[in-house]
């Protein structure tokens, strides 16, 4: 798999890795790195080493990127590009913006589901929203810090992890409270305070706790994007 890049400037596609997945930020970067590395242990069968990982910062630096992709060197050599963002406080907005820029820089136009579509010039090309979908199959408000609260795996040593959340649903009720005001940032402090109370992932950064174990990427929340993967590498 592509080591991670940074801006325009640093970004070198590999052609060994034509498949490219942007995301924003450290954190979606190595959780992703973990769950390839989870994709090529448990579905050999259909996985296919051939995908790079690109950290570009935040969304805004994501539009940036796409708006110049196609002048960056080898660009002519990669096979297909999944954008992988937070649809933060407004899915709809998200997908909207996904939408629009996916068709100024590729001139197709995909579903709001992000699904996998090959353009003109047969670059395959799709988007996924985290924390990925709701109950009626749209993609939901929120983060990859809410995607890993859904998924975190259970353990019951020395505490269940079911347990263990109720203590930080708590302890953040008691902070906000003291505070008489809202955590701007509740579900990165809720996780966080759920990975600092355990032994094996305290003081870990989300990237860090996703390559030990804490996360469950057998979890059907992970299955949509699992299929947009193999869609792409197709």
């Amino acid at each position: 798999m592509g080591k991670r890049t940074g801006n325009n400037a640093q970004i070198k596609f590999n052609p060994q890795y034509p498949y490219t997945i942007v995301c924003e930020g450290v954190d979606e970067y190595y959780f992703l790195i973990a769950y390839l590395d989870y994709l090529e242990r448990n579905e050999r069968e259909k996985f296919v080493d051939c995908h790079n990982v690109v950290d570009f910062g935040g969304i805004n630096d994501i539009n940036k990127l796409l708006n110049d992709i196609k002048n960056l060197p080898k660009y002519d050599e990669m096979k297909g590009f999944l954008i992988v963002r937070d649809a933060e406080r407004d899915a709809n907005s998200a997908v909207q913006s996904m939408q629009m820029q996916i068709n100024r820089t590729w001139g197709v136009n995909i579903d709001a589901t992000g699904a996998i579509k090959t353009t003109a010039d047969d670059m395959k090309v799709g988007f996924f929203l985290l924390p990925g979908f709701n109950e009626q199959g749209n993609f939901a408000d929120g983060t990859l810090e809410d995607l890993c609260l859904d998924i975190i795996c259970d353990s019951s040593d020395p505490i269940s992890a079911k347990d263990l959340l109720k203590c930080t649903d708590e302890y953040i009720d008691c902070v906000t409270e003291k505070r008489k005001k809202n955590l701007i940032w509740v579900h990165k402090n809720r996780l966080h305070s759920y990975l600092s109370a355990t032994d094996k992932f305290v003081g870990d950064k989300l990237g860090e706790a996703a390559q030990k174990g804490a996360f469950d990427f057998s979890s059907k929340k992970l299955a949509p994007l699992k299929e947009m993967i193999f869609q792409m590498q197709g």
